[in-house]
């Protein structure tokens, strides 16, 4: 190689450096950016990419703070700081120092350096907080006249009159100390305290008065736990330490008795936490916690401790025959056992029927069915039970609107749909603007081809939801589907006038352009036809995009393409027609959507003319995440070879961002099937697995650990005994059900969404 390309080369590689040091500090990748910018200014200092460096210097600092990776954090900063003069985000620091253990130097810097009105009153809170809670010798740092420190012996005054019992002299020193003093959430503390048993809620007022990023805001939540009803009480106290207990205790005043049976009650927690040991400290201690609450807690109790029934009665009343069923009910279905437990709900459901007569009996009965419906689901999967009670509870009950949701959630997963119709109508006419009805019915209603009914639901969700995008798009999509229908089934005349209509919600739409070709040349105006359908193309566009959205609304009207080829110039037939990033991009967005609504039609004659664009498109200088969409958009039209092009690229584009490229070229090179997959392939996918999980790339992880599972398998199964083998196989068969393919790329999102 010549010197002069040698130099070229280094250039290139400068600016391919730059481009990912402006990519990893844009999406906020602080510690690749760090490493970008500090190799280009090895090669050349240049102003730029030292303030560059520095912004990516703060931006890890925050990122580390916010993991409570405080001492880290320091390091970045302090870093940032010998390359600036500004000292941003000083405040930050100083309270970084603090949490890290060095109130020393904190300290010092708060004093040495002025700081605006809100930092300086935020740092002094928490200096006055370390003052507090011991760390005294902080004080001889501090200037006479600040009030950090003249307020400090006040206040130290006030504590110690309260824990003596002086409430006179408390509030004697809290009038000495002005509102705006470091010490005010201490006052306020003070003041709950010493008006907790004469005024609880004027407490609770004053304890809610702390900010809750204040360093005093732990202390308050004390006081506000000995204001919480019991079984909040209780729960709380298991999660704080001795001496927070201790105190709490203090507050409430706790004889050693009371203190033993909470001490008691922790302990099982801690030591079993079963239902029957929670329950046994409880009923025995029921005149310490309160009889209303120890029946509370028992009866919640014994649906897990269900021998517990005849003990409860003793203590707080026998059992109805109802409330006995209900509480088996809960057992079996708690240990799976559905059978039983739907024996037991019926039970309940005959009482309340021959009860019917008693007010909200009926509710309840559908409360029950709602309740058995959902059960059926999480624990058998039992779809059509859940609906035949979902809809059983709309009879009793016809105005609960999540009830309709869950109906249609059911039967939008069932392949027939014809006997559920009734329900769909129901809904709607109950709840006309119910936005989450309207999307279900449309969809149901266009799964089913009842495109007319559709399209009416989707002009009630614009009028309900008008400045909706999605609703807009609905009510196009239905359209176009119902007047499709009409010329397919040749009622030119309705298809005419609903073009009006869609002209005046929807105008200067390529597609709508197309769709009113298609009917021209259908009704034989062959002129007009040309004319529209030339429109059409312009409008989406006039490239791939509008060639290929013609092809596809020709392929969805039935039509055979080659009656309408010579009509329109298509830019695939021009030779120096080369398209561009943005038409690329556009390009597989169109295509996914036509794929997601309709992938009936996507036959080989549709994707062809495809080739040839994409693969002009393959040096373009896509983003990163472009790129990786791209590649996404050809995995899943299955187009190998470009996608094992388009990964290469990526690779080489970005090198220190290369796992999910990786995955890419290799599912392109053994096309999908994981069979394929070499001891080298296992090899890189597993180092790409390390490389994506160390940069944070959760959806390239993902993706590659599918595969790489897959392979694994594959690589010990060969291994097996064929009788092994057979027995294997032969399981999976028997327990596996079938998936679909579809189902296994749910957790990726649609290939073409727009990322920043």
């Amino acid at each position: 190689m010549s010197k002069k390309n040698k130099k070229s080369a280094v250039k290139l590689d400068d600016s391919t450096l730059q481009k990912q040091a402006e990519h990893f500090l844009e999406a906020q990748r602080y510690k690749e950016a760090i490493e970008a910018y500090k190799k280009l200014l090895k090669q050349e200092s240049r102003q730029i990419w030292q303030e560059k460096l520095a912004v990516a210097y703060l931006g890890r600092a925050n990122a580390l703070a916010a993991k409570g990776m405080y001492k880290e954090a320091i390091v970045f900063w302090e870093n940032r700081d010998k390359l600036c003069e500004d000292k941003a985000q000083l405040s930050d620091y100083i309270e970084w120092l603090v949490l890290a253990g060095r109130q020393l130097k904190a300290l010092r810097l708060f004093v040495k350096h002025p700081l605006d009105e809100a930092q300086n009153q935020r740092l002094s809170v928490l200096f006055a907080t370390l003052l507090l809670v011991g760390d005294a010798e902080l004080i001889t740092e501090l200037p006479a006249e600040s009030a950090l420190y003249q307020h400090y012996e006040i206040v130290k005054s006030a504590l110690l009159a309260y824990y003596q019992g002086h409430d006179d002299t408390v509030r004697a020193c809290l009038k000495k100390i002005p509102f705006r003093s470091p010490y005010r959430d201490m006052m306020n503390i003070l003041k709950a305290l010493i008006t907790l048993e004469t005024d609880p809620q004027d407490a609770l007022k004053l304890i809610q008065q702390i900010p809750p990023h204040s360093p005093m805001k732990g202390f308050a939540e004390l006081v506000n736990i000995y204001l919480l009803p019991p079984e909040v009480l209780i729960e709380r106290m298991t999660h704080l330490t001795a001496a927070e207990q201790a105190f709490v205790a203090f507050l409430k005043g706790w004889g050693k008795n009371q203190i033993r049976i909470m001490a008691s009650l922790q302990s099982v927690i801690k030591r079993e936490c079963s239902t029957r040991a929670l329950f046994d400290v409880v009923i025995t201690n029921s005149t310490f916690f309160g009889t209303d609450y120890s029946q509370r807690f028992c009866l919640a109790s014994l649906p897990d401790y269900i021998e517990g029934i005849p003990r409860y009665g003793k203590a707080f009343g026998h059992l109805s025959v109802f409330e006995k069923a209900r509480l088996t009910a809960l057992n079996h279905e708690r240990r799976g056992r559905m059978m039983e437990s739907d024996h037991e709900w019926q039970k309940c459901l005959d009482i309340l029927k021959r009860q019917a007569h008693q007010e909200d009996n009926t509710l309840k009965a559908a409360l029950i069915l709602r309740h058995l419906a959902e059960a059926w689901i999480i624990h058998s999967n039992e779809m059509q039970t859940a609906l035949e009670y979902l809809t059983e509870s709309l009879r009793l009950d016809p105005d609960d609107k999540a009830s309709y949701h869950r109906v249609l959630e059911l039967i939008n997963k069932k392949e027939d749909l014809t006997p559920h119709q009734s329900w769909i109508r129901a809904g709607v006419e109950r709840f006309p603007r119910d936005r989450e009805l309207l999307l279900a019915a449309i969809t149901v209603e266009r799964r089913e081809e009842n495109f007319a009914e559709a399209l009416q639901y989707a002009s009630t969700l614009v009028k309900a939801d008008p400045t909706s995008t999605k609703a807009k798009q609905i009510l196009l999509h239905s359209y176009l589907d119902y007047s499709r229908e009409l010329v397919r089934n040749a009622k030119y005349k309705q298809a005419d006038k609903l073009f009006k209509g869609i002209e005046q919600h929807y105008p200067s739409q390529g597609v709508v352009a197309i769709n009113q070709g298609l009917l021209a040349l259908q009704k034989g105006e062959k002129r007009e036809a040309k004319y529209l359908l030339i429109q059409g193309v312009e409008q989406s566009g006039n490239d791939i995009c509008g060639q290929f959205r013609l092809m596809a609304e020709v392929a969805l009207m039935q039509i055979e393409w080659k009656t309408i080829s010579p009509l329109v110039p298509l830019p695939t037939r021009r030779h120096t027609y080369a398209p561009t990033q943005e038409e690329i991009i556009t390009l597989t967005k169109v295509v996914s959507e036509y794929y997601e609504e309709y992938p009936y039609i996507f036959t080989e004659e549709l994707i062809k003319p495809l080739q040839s664009p994409l693969k002009k498109a393959g040096h373009l200088l896509f983003t990163m995440v472009e790129r990786a969409n791209i590649c996404q958009f050809l995995k899943e039209m299955k187009n190998y070879k470009l996608l094992r092009q388009y990964a290469k690229m990526g690779i080489t584009h970005y090198p220190d961002y290369h796992p999910a490229f990786t995955y890419f070229q290799i599912y392109a090179e053994i096309e999908g099937d994981a069979e394929q997959l070499s001891p080298n392939d296992m090899y890189l996918l597993e180092k790409a697995i390390g490389i994506a999980e160390k940069q944070g790339d959760k959806l390239a992880s993902v993706m590659i650990i599918d595969l790489f599972h897959q392979g694994l398998h594959r690589y010990i199964h060969d291994r097996l005994s064929p009788e092994i083998q057979q027995a294997l196989s032969e399981l999976r068969e028997h327990y596996i059900p079938e998936e679909d393919d579809d189902d296994l790329i749910d957790f990726i999102p649609p290939p073409l969404r727009d990322k920043k």
